[in-house]
């Protein structure tokens, strides 16, 4: 085993919050543990991993972060794929290539997020030891329980194993393969690598170890799955806010009713319609609630008294002391409300959301609905049912006591502790 103080750990992820956060969780608790830790990715993220005192390695600038978010056709369900690929994930594949590169490899784990193609390159070409992190289930495709990846194809993870894998290996040739493998392949053949094919099926993965921070219950193993995968509960992590926030968080939530937090998650911005029907929602219901967002742009004027609007909240702390959440289906805020207790309803508009939000509701601790259709009425009805049902309350109770005694970060720490062995 290669002694703690000559190992760097090199984490590395590309997205938003909820893409980072929980590699900033695990960095901290390597940290404790002794490690070297830096973390590459965006230079959006620069000042909350300083605060953890981890060093930071800029993979993008700020502008690009939101030069990306401000591209409405990333909350498209069949068009956002197109633009993460084009304006994030491949012109990062040689930036993180030449930044891993910096790194002696005889002693230096990369451990990177599954769109890190640079890292995977680097791989193969430096021979790095490489940890491959998946957050969300709906990367670890499989023939058997297949994940979701839009809301309106809820037939596709009915069909027969046999047509699902003959459909997969046509949409990697027409859609996948055909978006990703040129870029990817003509970096390789710079390295002299030889070209790859189904790249988010196969190639992603590393061949040493990947961990899915997700439980069992939310997405069991499959048969079909790299032989290397293993998984942990949730990984949880929260930064600090100001001081005068939390007052105003506090004295909201003891000044009345268990409120109803609204939120579209930390990279959506477009979603001023959403936040009218939470108004309105909770006019219909008498309830009080929350709107999340970082861009205040979205929210309605002339808010009544039982709504406040925030730009953050942390989740470990006050999700609990709310009744409900109304959110994007992203893998992060899902798991926070699994942990709170609290029923879910979920209008999932792309990427791994619609997956999500499925999951959810087979658990039986929420529901979701088509954000294409959504209003305020069908959001309070559903509400009303979600708060209402005691099946849902039995459900969300039982889930939040296996979180409870979880250790999702310990857990993946010791799996990539494993690999220095």
């Amino acid at each position: 085993m290669v002694p703690k103080n000559k190992t760097k750990i090199l984490l590395t992820t590309i997205g938003t919050v909820g893409d980072v956060f929980p590699f900033l969780g695990i960095g901290r608790e390597l940290k404790i543990r002794g490690y070297d830790v830096s973390i590459a990715t965006n230079e959006y993220f620069k000042t909350v991993i300083e605060q953890e005192a981890l060093k930071f390695i800029e993979l993008g600038k700020k502008s690009d972060y939101f030069t990306i978010i401000k591209n409405k056709d990333l909350w498209h369900p069949t068009k956002a794929l197109k633009i993460l690929a084009e304006e994030s994930l491949l012109p990062l594949i040689k930036p993180l290539y030449e930044i891993i590169f910096t790194f002696d490899q005889s002693s230096t784990l990369i451990i990177a997020s599954g769109l890190s193609f640079g890292a995977r390159i680097a791989q193969e070409k430096l021979h790095y030891q490489l940890v491959t992190v998946h957050i969300e289930p709906a990367l670890l495709w499989s023939a058997y329980q297949t994940p979701q990846f839009n809301i309106n194809y809820t037939w596709f993870p009915k069909l027969p194993r046999a047509v699902k894998k003959t459909l997969s290996n046509i949409s990697d040739i027409l859609i996948f393969d055909k978006m990703f493998r040129k870029k990817i392949n003509s970096f390789r053949k710079e390295l002299d690598l030889q070209p790859v094919k189904h790249i988010f099926r196969d190639w992603i993965h590393s061949p040493q170890s990947v961990i899915g921070l997700f439980p069992d219950w939310f997405y069991p193993p499959q048969s079909d799955w790299p032989r290397e995968v293993q998984l942990t509960d949730f990984v949880f992590y929260d930064k600090n806010i100001d001081q005068s926030l939390l007052l105003q968080v506090e004295e909201f939530l003891t000044a009345g009713d268990l409120p109803i937090v609204f939120t579209t998650g930390t990279g959506m911005i477009y979603g001023k319609k959403f936040f009218e029907a939470a108004v309105k929602a909770c006019q219909i219901l008498n309830k009080r609630g929350i709107l999340l967002t970082s861009e205040s742009s979205q929210i309605p004027s002339n808010l009544p008294k039982q709504i406040i609007y925030l730009e953050h909240l942390p989740f470990g702390k006050y999700l609990k002391k709310t009744c409900a959440i109304v959110h994007h289906g992203g893998i992060g805020t899902t798991a926070q409300a699994l942990l709170a207790g609290i029923p879910q309803l979920i209008t999932p508009l792309s990427f791994d959301q619609p997956d999500n939000a499925v999951r959810v509701q087979k658990l039986g601790v929420g529901k979701y609905l088509n954000p294409k259709k959504i209003d305020a009425k069908k959001m309070a009805l559903e509400l009303n049912y979600l708060l209402n049902s005691e099946q849902i309350k039995a459900s969300c109770n039982k889930f939040a006591k296996k979180l409870q005694q979880s250790n999702g970060i310990g857990q993946a720490c010791s799996i990539i502790e494993n690999q220095m062995q």
